[in-house]
This record gives structure tokens, sequence and C-alpha cells, in this order.
């Protein structure tokens, strides 16, 4: 699909460092980016090279939050192995990707 002319992007970043349980959720970052803003989330996802769990946690969040205020988040570019994880654990149905 097309840029939504709206859309706010935000560029993921993976830590630097891993976020200790207690604190996801509480540190911003991406998620929290994604809260903060009105109208549709352009998340991209070019510079990951890989994403656990916890980052697929925070994207379902993101996508939550948009679609609770009628929003849509959409992934951009995400690399080959996020692309192949997202389909293993068939979230590519759920999350509007779009690859440039």
């Amino acid at each position: 699909g097309a840029r939504s002319p709206n859309a706010t992007t935000i560029r993921a970043a993976a830590p630097s460092a891993p976020i200790p349980r207690a604190d996801r959720g509480r540190r911003p970052g991406s998620l929290q980016r994604i809260r903060d803003r009105d109208g549709d989330v352009e998340l991209d996802c070019s510079g990951l090279d890989f994403i656990d769990g916890a980052g697929l946690c925070a994207v379902l969040q993101g996508h939550k939050a948009c679609g609770a205020r009628g929003a849509k988040l959409v992934l951009v570019n995400p690399s080959p192995a996020v692309d192949r994880l997202l389909g293993i654990v068939e979230l590519d149905t759920v999350f509007l990707i779009r690859r440039d």
C-alpha cells in the first residue's frame, strides 16, 4: 500500500542491552512514541535484523493502541528475518506491512 499522507514515521531500534522483565513497558521507546501519536503510525523496521518475543509483544501493543483510537500501525520494510518470524507466528495476517 501507499504511504498515508498524515502518518507519523517512527524508526524502530533494537535496545542496546536486554531490557529486564520488570522494566518492560516502563521504558521510553518506539511503543511509547506510538501511543503518544494521533493518527496513523508507520514503524520503519528496516534497521531491525531480529525481533524477540518482547519486541513482538511491543509491536502488538502498538497495533492495539492505534486500533483503539481508530488509527493504523503499518510496519515498513521489515528485514527478511523479521518478515519470516511474522509469518511463522502468523502476525503477517494481523499487521499491515509495506515494502518499499
